[in-house]
């Protein structure tokens, strides 16, 4: 080796390693930020909509237009759906708040809005 070869070497291996680095923080992030991202929508009940995430579920109320209870309902990953608590809700109140929630041990599938009749 020359003198001259031993700090291209150096240079190469650190460039190596911060490419790695790089590489390796931004697949964590984009891990992260696809995980909190990860979300659903169910259609409309009466002013309301379950949502859920990657382990959470919820109900939110925006304008009610039907007197009633109302929870959220997921179906989870690997174990029994799950259902949220009861909420009372007047027609015509605008809620604009979640009011159920609730969570799976190993995953969300999907959510709906439930009225107890």
């Amino acid at each position: 080796m020359t003198k001259l070869s031993r700090p291209l070497l150096r240079a190469s291996s650190i460039v190596s390693k911060v490419v790695l680095i790089g590489a390796l923080i931004t697949g964590s992030l984009g891990l992260a930020a696809g995980q909190a991202l990860a979300a659903g929508k169910s259609l409309p009940l009466n002013g309301t909509y379950a949502q859920w995430w990657t382990r959470a579920f919820n109900l939110y109320a925006g304008t009610v237009t039907s007197t009633g209870q109302y929870r959220s309902h997921a179906f989870c990953v690997l174990q029994s759906s799950v259902s949220g608590p009861w909420a009372p809700l007047s027609k015509g109140v605008t809620y604009n708040r979640y009011v159920s929630p609730g969570s799976c041990t190993f995953g969300v599938t999907s959510a709906v809005p439930q009225e107890q009749g």
